[in-house]
């Protein structure tokens, strides 16, 4: 089976919009092969060396190093290495319902699931989170952040209609990778390359909000993830998500969910104040 390493992540602590199950690394035998079988969760290989092929979808796709390749969960798939010039793999095995949305946006499909790494930015993002071995959450899902942002920079692919969308999205995963600092709007259309006004006008014609108040949103539905987990303090929760005011923290997340932290995590109120985010 040739080297092989595999950690997992801590199931204790998993947010439902994506997270990460398990990540490692292999450098296969000649003719390594795995399946026929169907996967229960999405399962992302990225190729540093050598040659193999995947079966998916009753099609074959040859792939070689620089190139990353999907499984879909629920997808009966083969894959084996070269016999002569084997894989050297790093992957991870990941959920959560804005999954979809992010791999279509790289790029990806059923009928599309090999992609080229043409800059070398989505290897280097893999190998940054499999160096981490067994790693606290927070920093496993930093790196996790880390991969799907170099594979969704400058993506024209997606979902939605108009290059306004594209800009929504490209914002969308930029905060979700900053919950933890301070983002003004200004940075944010900096980063996607257009004028702050359009930017504000398109976020409220296709989201309802501004720019601010949908990361206001994030940032509180993402505190309350944290505060399911009673061993951490609510100072704690606050600083994950940009605030190190606590005061400040429970003031708007008072605003957001008409309760205090405190009151929320003691009347349990986190499946109502999240069921409507996700």
């Amino acid at each position: 089976m040739g080297l092989f390493h595999v950690w997992y992540a801590d199931t204790e602590l998993l947010p439902r919009d994506i997270y990460p199950l398990q990540y490692g690394e292999q450098e296969c035998d000649g003719g390594y092969g795995y399946g026929p079988c169907i996967r229960n969760f999405y399962f992302l290989h990225y190729v540093y060396g050598g040659r193999g092929y995947l079966l998916a979808e009753g099609r074959r796709y040859e792939i070689k190093a620089g190139q990353y390749f999907l499984i879909y969960p629920g997808q009966m798939a083969y894959y084996e290495a070269d016999r002569e010039d084997p894989w050297l793999y790093r992957w991870i095995e990941f959920s959560g319902a804005f999954c979809e949305e992010l791999l279509l946006t790289a790029g990806f499909s059923k009928e599309n699931p090999v992609l080229s790494d043409s800059t070398g930015a989505v290897g280097k993002a893999v190998k940054k989170l499999t160096e981490t071995g067994r790693a606290e959450f927070s920093l496993v899902m930093e790196k996790l952040w880390g991969i799907l942002h170099a594979m969704t920079a400058g993506s024209t692919h997606g979902t939605g209609t108009g290059r306004g969308s594209a800009y929504i999205r490209k914002c969308e995963n930029y905060m979700r990778m900053n919950l933890h600092k301070k983002i003004r709007v200004a940075e944010l259309a900096a980063y996607a390359g257009v004028n702050r006004s359009y930017l504000s006008r398109i976020f409220r014609e296709q989201k309802g909000q501004s720019p601010q108040q949908y990361l206001l949103k994030l940032k509180m539905e993402a505190a309350a993830q944290h505060l399911k987990n009673k061993e951490i303090l609510i100072k704690e929760a606050a600083l994950c998500v940009g605030y190190d005011d606590p005061l400040e923290f429970s003031k708007q997340f008072r605003r957001h969910f008409q309760v205090s932290p405190s009151e929320w995590r003691r009347q349990q109120f986190y499946e109502q104040s999240v069921n409507g985010y996700y």
